[in-house]
């Protein structure tokens, strides 16, 4: 650390929209000066990259896909080389999501002395053999562990992980930005409910990447059960991916209207979150919650999207429901009844929505990661693990 600044290395497989307005915020910290490294993306959903970084600086990888079904794996030959010459103080990587390249960062800090910050999530459900092999090395090469939830933190307690050694900075998306979004489009909300058929219509929502471990079938399913029995109920799918022609093709011509596709809506999502009733992750998906419970928007989650942390952001019967794992589509068609059923009920949801968000804003998280870096760069015996 010199003249107070720490030279913080990010490293990740590639820079999501909604990580772009969080890392120009942790730039602008106190005493952060900040690189973030990361490859391309492709496709649609998830695994798009972002192309604005105004605000920060970044430093672009030669990409290698080396799988391209389920989660995005990619290598990156030249990680290493690039954040070793860049004299860092500190490097903040992702783990077994963006393996092998962080293992071999790992390993190369180690050597060099320079404190490496795991920045690593549970698993959701159970734990792979690849996990349950080189978790334990990822943990003896870092320097201390970042994490999103207190159910992460004690994931990583469970292992050895010294509580001095952990941090949890609960995942978010830039609240600050979407409140004043949120404003702006308020104005906007009878046009759009008119033209697009959701006057006076229940509005169940779903926000991310259309995509298979995601589940938004269930949500489409579930709604044209209702809509069957002839209540005014819509779905409205906010966002693409390799599913929308399939979703698509799942709707009968005679329900049309009771499914709208909004496709990626980067710079006014909370354009169409104002419309819903209710959102609902039927799997995985965890940015989208603290998204739509600062629109004032509760959420029906399940603990398929972040485990048990997602009851961080989620409290079953204040803000949303929480579900152990993903509903059946009765199950689903169900709760979503009863909430439509029960205004009084939806409105209370609602209100403690509202009133929840302040758990998780954008300034906690990119607070916590500063003072992690700080941390790390105070810590002079790198030699041991954060599990020793």
């Amino acid at each position: 650390m010199r003249d107070g600044m720490v030279r913080l290395a990010l490293c990740q497989r590639i820079l999501p929209e909604f990580r772009v307005p969080v890392w120009r915020r942790l730039a602008s910290e106190e005493g952060i000066d900040l690189t973030v490294f990361c490859g391309g993306g492709y496709g649609k959903g998830s695994t798009s990259g972002a192309a604005d970084s105004e605000g920060f600086r970044i430093r672009r990888l030669v990409t290698l896909p080396i799988i391209r079904s389920g989660r995005y794996r990619v290598l990156h030959p030249g990680l290493v080389n690039a954040v070793l010459s860049g004299d860092f103080d500190v490097v903040l990587c992702e783990g077994l999501t963006y393996f092998p390249n962080s293992l071999a960062l790992a390993a190369a800090c180690r050597v060099q002395g320079i404190p490496f910050l795991l920045y690593e999530a549970p698993p959701v459900s159970g734990e792979s053999a690849a996990r349950r092999l080189l978790s334990p090395l990822y943990r003896r090469l870092a320097t201390g562990v970042v994490t999103y939830s207190s159910w992460g933190a004690r994931y990583f307690r469970e292992r050895g992980v010294p509580e001095a050694r952990i941090t949890v900075a609960m995942n978010t998306v830039d609240t600050d930005l979407v409140t004043e979004r949120l404003a702006a489009f308020s104005s906007d909300r009878v046009l759009l409910e008119e033209s697009l058929g959701l006057s006076g219509r229940f509005v169940a929502g779903y926000i991310g990447g259309l995509e298979e471990r995601k589940r938004p079938e269930l949500l489409l399913e579930a709604v044209l059960d209702l809509a069957r029995l002839g209540l005014p109920v819509t779905a409205l799918l906010i966002g693409d991916g390799p599913m929308r022609k399939r979703l698509e093709g799942m709707v009968p011509p005679e329900y049309s209207r009771c499914v709208v596709f909004a496709g990626r809506r980067l710079d006014d999502a909370e354009r169409y979150l104002q419309l819903c009733s209710v959102l609902v992750l039927p799997s995985q998906g965890g940015l989208a919650v603290p998204h739509a419970l600062t629109c004032g928007v509760p959420c029906i989650v399940t603990e398929e999207a972040e485990g048990p942390g997602i009851r961080d952001y989620v409290t079953d019967g204040e803000n949303g429901l929480v579900l152990p794992t993903a509903p059946s589509v009765p199950e689903l068609s169900s709760l979503l009844r009863s909430l439509y059923e029960d205004a009084p009920e939806l409105d209370r949801l609602a209100a403690g929505a509202l009133a929840s968000k302040d758990r998780f804003t954008v300034g906690r998280m990119v607070s916590a990661l500063a003072e992690a870096a700080v941390r790390a760069a105070d810590i002079t015996d790198t030699a041991a693990g954060c599990d020793t």
